[in-house]
């Protein structure tokens, strides 16, 4: 007589096998599902962080700075950059008009990046980015 239990052990292993295997599968080939996005007035609200804003007018470089970096890890599409330099020919720090040159990785993911040189440009103290890609 055959022992039934080794064979429906096996089975059970394999099917198990077999279906986390799929289920990685089909995780790389599905639509890539982003994350909801947040201001950075929200980070900086929901974050204990030091180098909060508190008087519009008393922004430094260095503050906007932080802000700008905050910006550049919140997009997905932003797989990394040089170091921010702060323009003066562009900015106007009195109107809160701030601009800062990077070279970015640029791409759906770090493998797949193009490094751009690119600007980021603040109308409101840092509030709100813009990037631009230069030629």
């Amino acid at each position: 007589m055959i022992n039934i239990r080794p064979i429906l052990a096996l089975l059970i292993i394999s099917i198990g096998f077999l279906i986390s295997i799929s289920v990685v599968f089909l995780d790389l080939l599905g639509p890539d599902i982003p994350l909801p996005r947040k201001s950075i007035s929200e980070i900086l609200k929901s974050s204990d962080t030091s180098f909060k804003i508190s008087s519009k007018k008393n922004a430094s470089i260095s503050t906007t700075r932080k802000l700008a970096k905050l910006y550049l890890n919140q997009e997905n599409l932003v797989h990394g950059y040089s170091n921010l330099d702060f323009n003066t020919n562009l900015s106007d720090t009195d109107s809160g008009n701030f601009t800062f040159l990077s070279a970015l990785c640029y791409g759906k993911s770090e493998n797949d990046c193009i490094y751009l040189n690119a600007y980021l440009k603040s109308s409101d103290y840092g509030e709100t980015w813009e990037i631009g890609l230069l030629e």
